[in-house]
């Protein structure tokens, strides 16, 4: 009876974890070069197309009227390349030259937002390469983790009068002390340590470690998952120094792959009674 019993535990501990796992984000992965990503001149990239896998569709929305110049193209959201932004030809974080591109221009702000299939669990992150040109009077532009309620729950920001890249999540916003240079791009991650904490990252392209702030309390509602990423540009300016690019996006790790090796151990240990106990 006690084996019958503590084997009826360990069902119930698996189809527990069965169900956590499930509301874990699918691993996933997306960038600028996926063929969905095709059409007119600035007309590659379009509210409702998902290209990679493991997110949800893209969700792409522009506020306020946009600037009316000659030479100067109105689409706020579209595929081109980073190394438009650059000064002094630094490389780029381009798959085949082509990167998402959001445009703010003196009047605008552009939002890209893209839903995760399921909240981040403890122990993934959200990885994301940014490459940021210059912000015009009154800037700004972010990358912001979001819950189903909206909520920004962290999120790194770029101001026009700032020098600096700020951190943004519960204790409010501050300087992270890692210089905005036009141009350059990083690579950004959100390691989700906790249910209620996160551990941000920011490195060159190149994997060389830049900065950590770890453990950083989340914003919003205490225990909300986050199951979207928001990108947005405002007022950044008309020309091509000042657009805002990132690419390479990705949820890692795949969720389900600590569950299978303690369905594997579960199993295992289920056999091994099984075969010593006599009355079974």
């Amino acid at each position: 009876m006690k084996r019958i019993k503590s084997r009826l535990v360990g069902v119930f501990v698996v189809a527990f974890l069965l169900q956590a796992e499930a509301r874990a984000a699918a691993l996933a992965y997306d960038d600028a070069n996926d063929p969905i990503y095709t059409g007119p001149l600035w007309g590659e990239w379009q509210t409702g197309e998902n290209g990679g896998f493991g997110f949800g569709p893209w969700e792409l929305n522009m506020y306020g009227p946009p600037d009316i110049q000659p030479g100067v193209h109105l689409v706020p959201h579209y595929i081109g390349t980073s190394e438009n932004n650059a000064v002094d030809n630094r490389a780029g974080i381009d798959v085949m030259r082509k990167s998402f591109a959001l445009y703010g221009s003196t009047n605008v702000l552009s939002e890209a937002i893209r839903p995760f299939i399921g909240d981040l669990s403890v122990g993934q992150s959200f990885i994301v390469f940014i490459d940021n040109g210059r912000l015009g009077g009154d800037g700004r532009f972010g990358v912001e983790l979001k819950n189903a309620l909206g909520e920004a729950r962290i999120g790194l920001l770029l101001r026009w009068d700032v020098a600096n890249y700020l951190l943004r999540d519960a204790t409010g916003t501050f300087s992270t002390g890692l210089e905005h240079i036009p141009g350059m791009g990083y690579r950004l991650e959100f390691a989700l340590t906790g249910p209620d904490t996160m551990t941000v990252s920011i490195q060159e392209t190149n994997g060389v470690p830049l900065s950590v702030w770890t453990n950083r309390p989340l914003a919003g509602t205490a225990g909300s998952g986050i199951d979207r990423v928001r990108f947005f540009v405002e007022k950044a300016g008309i020309t091509e120094a000042n657009e805002q690019f990132f690419n390479r996006l990705a949820i890692i790790p795949e969720p389900v792959t600590s569950l299978l090796v303690l369905l594997g151990l579960t199993g295992t240990c289920f056999l091994l009674r099984r075969r010593g106990d006599p009355a079974s």
